[in-house]
């Protein structure tokens, strides 16, 4: 059975898992990921495409201590990345909100089991890193406002790796500095959209400290880690809608043109209050 009924999370949480010890030698495999990964490929979108990503999830949390050699650790990575990577070019994802968000989950598995440094090493990491990118730009337009939860765990994937590459000074190729930038004006750009189309949702979403505060600290520091790209296009986004919504006032407009406006505004006022408020970029 793989409903991993017996298994239990441990001292670090969600990050690792331990295994029955009759299970370990069977699932240190590297070859019982692209399983699941196969079985994944034939069922998408189907409910049983989910369950295999939560396996895949499963797998990627276990333990490293289990590992007998770093050349077995780096096998076991190699494969979940390489699964991963199958994963994220299937884009049944875009069928299934269930799939999305389970995805969303794995990648942040994947993130929090290895220090950045073992995921650098495996020649599949740029490919996965980039493919990972280029899901989250389209999960970050293709999800409604209501589904904050995957915007959230895409959003602390890629703080997590910013702070990772902090942590080694640079030491590393992540490629954050390539990909950072253009997430997070990704990020903030579908939310102005989304107030052109319905500003009242965006308007109360903003209501939602909880769920807002969780989405803007993950991005402050995107934002802050790319500063001398980032800010110069949120100011002068600031600044053109600050004279639309002038030149609206002056013009005597109301209701819906004006409101939308008021959205937007409000929305990157919250932004740039959360890059401002925030702590200086810190080790994890």
């Amino acid at each position: 059975s793989f409903d991993f009924a017996n298994t239990s999370l441990g001292d670090e949480g969600e990050e690792s898992l331990l295994l029955p010890d009759r299970w370990v030698a069977f699932t240190l495999d590297p070859d019982l990921p692209g399983l699941f990964g196969a079985f994944y490929a034939r069922t998408a979108p189907g409910p049983g495409s989910t369950a295999c990503l939560r396996c895949l999830t499963q797998l990627a949390g276990v333990r490293r201590s289990v590992f007998p050699s770093s050349e077995a650790q780096g096998a076991w990575i190699r494969s979940l990345l390489q699964e991963a990577i199958a994963v994220l070019q299937n884009e049944t994802w875009r069928q299934s909100s269930n799939n999305c968000l389970q995805t969303c989950q794995m990648l942040g598995r994947l993130r929090k089991a290895f220090p950045l440094p073992m995921l650098t090493a495996s020649e599949r990491y740029k490919e996965w890193v980039h493919l990972t990118a280029d899901f989250t730009g389209r999960c970050f337009g293709s999800q409604p406002v209501a589904a904050s939860g995957h915007q959230f765990l895409l959003l602390k994937f890629w703080s997590g790796l910013t702070l990772s590459q902090f942590h080694f000074k640079g030491l590393l190729d992540s490629g954050m500095e390539a990909y950072a930038p253009g997430l997070v004006r990704a990020f903030i750009q579908t939310r102005l959209e989304l107030a052109a189309a319905d500003p009242q949702a965006l308007a109360e979403g903003l209501q939602e400290q909880d769920t807002l505060m969780g989405l803007l600290e993950p991005l402050a520091v995107l934002v802050r880690s790319a500063h001398d790209q980032v800010c110069p296009w949120l100011q002068a986004t600031a600044l053109g809608l600050q004279r639309q919504w002038c030149a609206a006032v002056q013009a005597g407009s109301a209701g819906r043109p004006l409101a939308v406006l008021d959205a937007q505004l409000a929305w990157l006022a919250y932004v740039i209050g959360s890059v401002l408020g925030h702590t200086p970029l810190q080790s994890p």
